[in-house]
């Protein structure tokens, strides 16, 4: 059986300065299924939702450390959480920087004061979801902001006791988000890469280039399939992306190409056509002269024959009518009894009662033309 989240009786907590009594949410159980882990430390499960340590109290509006206060059970259960946004965690910053209030405190729980700062600063890059995307739709920061950010993450370097810190890319990462890209570095070299697992190997190198990039913004740690997922849709947008830009291109000469073969093709097609080849050896306008080639096919006594003779399908009753049209004397397109012209590809044309492949055509045609034979026979 699947583990689900199951609620339990709320914690009553006593708001230090009014007595407003405030039922928090607990749990008697939760699992981290479908949780989402970011860069800064902040995980993000639907089924196990986390009570913030700092609660605001919505009679007199003061802040304080719910854990550090004794709690009632209360008679039912509460879904409230008591997450505050980050105009609230400034707020609720600068009370618990008075002498009065900073005296109670201890260094975890500035740790869990300037966390939360943090955490709720960087939720302005969490919004929607934009795990394939390279545009984050969060709003960019003030100045103001930002500086007073940077001041929390450099208290919060400072008085850190890194030995109890199991995340060993904290560090960095808090300095890649203040914007100081050397410290950052400096710290994963301290770490290093060669013996990281491919999970944590992922988290080094997505810090390394986002520091190297000077991007401060917070990003989701990745598990291997959506690790493959991104990998895909980043190689199919560059794609599209690339395929955009040499369409542009091309655009830009309207002219038909020829192949080195001699065949006229768009000038949006990458490949020829009538033969498949790349090379672009000439480009044709399509106001140059244009003329008409007509010859002959049959299929008889296991060959074909390609000619000039309008005659030949008297004797065989097969007869079928190729049309090559000609620009500027480079061969545009071929057609059979004037219908669609037909590519190069594995198109099979009939012949009495067998087929041909439509590329074996236009090499026939090609070589009757070039060479300036009468006709061309080859083995069926």
């Amino acid at each position: 059986m699947a583990w689900v989240m199951i609620p339990d009786k709320a914690r009553i907590v006593e708001c230090p300065y009014c007595g407003e009594k405030k039922e928090l949410m607990s749990l008697r159980s939760g699992n981290t299924c479908n949780a989402k882990y970011w860069s800064d430390g902040k995980m993000i499960a639907p089924m196990l939702p986390l009570v913030s340590p700092v609660q605001k109290c919505p009679r007199c509006g003061k802040y304080y450390l719910h854990y550090k206060l004794g709690a009632k059970q209360g008679e039912s259960e509460s879904c409230e959480q008591g997450e505050l946004s980050y105009g609230e965690w400034k707020e609720a910053y600068l009370q618990f920087r008075e002498p009065e209030e900073a005296s109670k405190l201890n260094k975890d729980d500035w740790a869990a004061i300037r966390m939360g700062i943090i955490q709720a600063y960087n939720d302005r890059y969490r919004v929607g979801d934009f795990l394939f995307s390279n545009v984050i739709p969060g709003v960019e920061p003030s100045q103001e902001d930002f500086k007073f950010i940077v001041g929390i993450i450099e208290e919060y370097i400072i008085e850190c006791d890194w030995s109890s810190v199991e995340n060993p890319f904290l560090k960095a990462e808090l300095y890649r988000e203040a914007g100081d890209f050397e410290n950052c570095k400096k710290s994963l070299m301290l770490i290093g890469r060669e013996f990281l697992s491919s999970d944590d190997g992922w988290i080094y190198d997505e810090i390394l280039t986002r520091a190297k990039n000077k991007d401060v913004r917070v990003f989701r740690i990745l598990n291997e399939r959506e690790r493959s997922q991104m990998e895909y849709e980043n190689k199919l947008r560059e794609s599209k992306e690339a395929e955009q830009r040499w369409m542009e291109e091309q655009l830009k000469d309207s002219r038909y190409k020829v192949c080195k073969r001699g065949h006229c093709y768009k000038n949006t097609q990458r490949l020829c056509w009538w033969c498949g080849n790349d090379n672009v050896v000439k480009r044709v306008d399509e106001n140059e002269p244009r003329e008409v080639v007509e010859l002959y096919m049959v299929q008889c006594d296991g060959h074909w024959l390609l000619t000039k003779n309008n005659g030949i399908g008297v004797l065989t009753g097969t007869q079928r009518k190729i049309t090559v049209e000609l620009l500027g004397g480079y061969k545009l397109c071929y057609r059979i009894d004037g219908q669609e012209d037909f590519p190069y590809n594995n198109t099979m044309i009939k012949v009495g009662s067998e087929s041909v492949n439509a590329r074996r055509i236009t090499e026939k045609c090609d070589l009757l033309i070039d060479e300036g034979l009468e006709k061309v026979h080859w083995e069926s």
